[in-house]
């Protein structure tokens, strides 16, 4: 049921950033006098529809993408929008009936002429080659600008009604616990290092890390820490993570979350805990001599022991109480037995709050001009190979991401959303001839030239560029799939 629930809030998710970035499109288009032929949502045979004032509006069978079609753009070369993140079509831009039909599509001509025989309306305007240059430059740039709105909006929304306040995410990037075997115990990193940069990227916070160990996984990085006030440099090798237990156990890089020990706010009945005589509001000092901040640390030490016996040393009404507990295995994550006590930890300094909206318009924009530049960085990391393409995910990767959101609730699933389209607007203003950018490209060459590129020769660029972007989506449809546990884990 719940990848049921998933796959349709995928499905909705990618529904609402066609429609807005054809949207863009279809409306600045429209300002400029164009004449308007179709605005349909996904590709392929037309489910359903209506025609309204010479325009079919219309959702297709494949709902992988969607387009706007202009008058005259059947004589131009084709144009593919693809999203950075889902590397999926998000539209035919400018469109292209040849590549419609090769996916199942219906005749939009035939329709409007069967329209028009019932009485409809020829749609108003002029062809979009009529329109000066600079106007379509304006209706290929609103496509990525309506995703930037949206991005702004649904930040702006979290901002208001439902921000999330993680106080250690601020705090210095100190390591509290190393697990054996994880990337940063080979690097030689300890608990207390704190690391000042990663991948040659400074490092204030934990936010900063976390953000920069997910542009360069499965790279081997610089790490610059202090220790004992020394400053000393290593590589470190940042291993693909499936989840965020992977960045604790696989990496290491186990965040010290608070200065004072783990305090007990609930022990559950039959724990290990319960049984050896924990009890809420005891505060945890040390286990077997180490000291933990958090549950994260405590759980890598426990799995590292493999579930042995441990001293716990507590305070207790100011009176030091030292007991012994063995460890209950709860599960297996990544192949490796996982331990716990059995209690809940008083909760850290992390709470939900609504900003004064003066401040959630600020947080919102400078949580979007951080996540574009974090974006950039990825694609220059691409094409400088210090950013694996591996990383990438095409619709299955992102369908798995939007279900994990979907378990977490609303609020996650519109952060995902935020981060989508913000993905989505931008890459579509790479100067790649297949996208809205180099639609823009081509009419700046054409502007400074005074005289349009030959049709030739703009037909066989975009004819590479539409193969080269499949071969991109097969590749990253790969990825997908080569991820997927089923497939991973299949017998032999």
């Amino acid at each position: 049921m719940q990848g049921v629930i998933g796959l349709v809030t995928f499905l909705v998710i990618l529904g609402v950033m066609v429609l807005i970035h054809e949207f863009g499109h279809f409306a600045v288009a429209k300002l400029c006098g164009v004449r308007i032929d179709a605005f349909a949502i996904g590709f392929g045979k037309r489910l359903f529809g209506v025609v309204h004032n010479g325009t079919d509006y219309r959702v297709n069978l494949l709902p992988l993408g969607g387009y706007v079609k202009m008058a005259g753009q059947d004589e131009m070369p084709s144009s593919l929008e693809a999203s950075a993140t889902a590397a999926v079509p998000a539209g035919l831009e400018p469109y292209n009936a040849e590549a419609e039909k090769l996916l199942g599509g219906d005749d939009e001509d035939a329709i409007l002429a069967k329209a028009r025989s019932q009485g409809q309306p020829v749609a108003p305007g002029v062809s979009f080659t009529e329109i000066p240059r600079w106007q379509r430059m304006l209706v290929g740039l609103a496509g990525p600008f309506a995703n930037f709105i949206l991005a702004f909006v649904v930040l702006l929304a979290i901002g208001l009604f439902h921000y999330p306040s993680a106080e250690f995410l601020r705090n210095a990037p100190v390591l509290d616990y190393v697990p054996q075997h994880s990337s940063a115990a080979v690097a030689g990193l300890q608990p207390g290092d704190t690391i000042l940069s990663l991948n040659e990227h400074s490092v204030s916070n934990w936010q900063d890390l976390v953000e920069q160990a997910g542009v360069g996984l499965r790279q081997t990085v610089p790490v610059t820490y202090s220790r004992n006030g020394a400053e000393h440099t290593t590589s470190l090798y940042l291993a693909p993570i499936e989840d965020e237990a992977g960045l604790t156990q696989t990496i290491g890089l186990i965040p010290r979350e608070q200065t004072g020990p783990l305090v007990v706010h609930e022990v559950r009945p039959d724990s290990p805990a319960s049984k050896a005589g924990l009890i809420a509001g005891d505060r945890i000092v040390a286990v077997d001599g180490v000291q933990f901040h958090s549950v994260p640390p405590l759980a890598s030490y426990l799995t590292d022991r493999d579930g042995k016996p441990a001293a716990v040393s507590v305070l207790r009404r100011g009176q030091p109480v030292e007991l012994n507990i063995t460890p209950l295995q709860a599960n297996v994550v990544n192949g490796r037995k996982v331990f716990q006590f059995g209690f809940q930890p008083e909760p850290g300094a992390f709470k939900i709050v609504r900003l004064p909206f003066a401040e959630a318009v600020k947080e919102s924009w400078k949580d979007n001009v951080h996540n574009s530049l974090l974006i950039v960085q990825v694609l220059k990391g691409l094409f400088t190979h210090h950013v694996s393409v591996k990383n990438m995910s095409g619709p299955v990767g992102i369908e798995q991401q939007v279900s994990d959101a979907a378990k977490q609730g609303f609020w996650p699933v519109a952060e995902l959303t935020a981060a989508i389209s913000l993905n989505l607007g931008i890459f579509n203003l790479l100067p790649m001839p297949i996208l809205d950018g180099g639609l823009i490209l081509f009419l700046l060459v054409e502007s400074i030239a005074r005289r349009d590129v030959n049709p030739a020769v703009k037909e066989k660029v975009y004819q590479a560029a539409f193969v080269c972007i499949l071969l991109f989506f097969a590749f990253v449809m790969w990825n997908d799939i080569s991820r997927l546990s089923w497939f991973v884990h299949r017998p032999s």
